[in-house]
């Protein structure tokens, strides 16, 4: 009797998740994954890139400021090159502030920490940060925007609607 039980219930199931799978057709469609990254690491150039180029598929790269100088005078930073190529291969630079103010308990220094900030410094750098964008992809003439931290607030003042 046990047995006839794990049988049916087997087979219950068996069947259920075999009618339950679609079959694809010629009406089939395309969906959007949105890929994203923070903060333009190094990482991001080296590894993400390349792997996201390799498989035909394309991120957003929310950028503070770019990392790394030249040793040679009239030669772009690895890291300024690097970013100019993404655009060119499709993938959207996109402005994450200039300095990336966080709160200083998650050790920012006091000079950075969001709470030395003004709404008049935090939205400098964010026109800053579009000038830089722009160097690096002209193509483009609009940027999305993610907030450093999560943070919204310069004090009690939503900044929001300023960047709009």
């Amino acid at each position: 009797m046990r047995n006839r039980f794990f049988l049916a219930a087997w087979l219950t199931f068996f069947f259920v998740s075999a009618f339950g799978q679609t079959t694809k057709t010629d009406h089939s469609k395309q969906g959007i994954i949105c890929l994203t990254y923070d903060d333009g690491l190094l990482s991001h150039l080296n590894t993400v890139l390349p792997q996201l180029d390799s498989a035909g598929l394309r991120g957003t790269f929310f950028l503070n400021s770019i990392q790394g100088s030249s040793e040679v005078i009239g030669e772009a930073s690895p890291a300024t090159a690097g970013w100019t190529q993404a655009a060119l291969h499709g993938h959207e630079l996109a402005n994450h502030t200039l300095f990336h103010a966080c709160p200083e308990r998650l050790g920012w220094q006091k000079a950075y920490a969001i709470e030395s900030y003004t709404v008049d410094k935090i939205i400098t750098e964010v026109k800053a940060e579009n000038t830089i964008l722009s160097l690096l992809d002209p193509q483009r003439k609009q940027r999305a925007f993610a907030f450093p931290c999560n943070n919204f607030l310069v004090h009690d003042t939503d900044y929001t609607a300023i960047i709009k």
